[in-house]
């Protein structure tokens, strides 16, 4: 998970230094300055979550939300997570970033 109010800062800090840049440096400014309302995102205090991982991220917020029954008993512990992760992802929107797509609800 990105929080996307350190994404700005280093975008500010690459902004500052861009002079001095090395090919690595300059396609991360690249990758950065390529985000949609990262300022907006920052301000928001939103956060990224890699499609990877948001399987993941929808079992830990059912948890948050729900409790750990989650785990323990029927018929929480029989929950399509991949589906459920499907679902939750109407609510999030895509952000591509250095290659990679992200889920923000910024």
């Amino acid at each position: 998970m990105l929080r996307a109010s350190e994404l700005q800062a280093r975008l500010i800090e690459l902004q500052e230094y861009e002079a001095d840049l090395d090919d690595d440096e300059r396609a991360e400014l690249a990758a950065l300055l390529e985000i949609d309302d990262l300022e907006y995102l920052a301000t928001d205090g939103a956060v990224l979550i890699a499609e990877s991982e948001f399987e993941d991220y929808a079992r830990s917020y059912a948890t948050e939300l729900w409790g750990n029954e989650l785990e323990a008993s029927w018929p929480f512990n029989c929950i399509d997570w991949k589906q459920a992760a499907n679902d939750l992802s109407s609510e999030f929107t895509v952000i591509e970033y250095a290659g990679e797509s992200y889920y923000t609800r910024g």
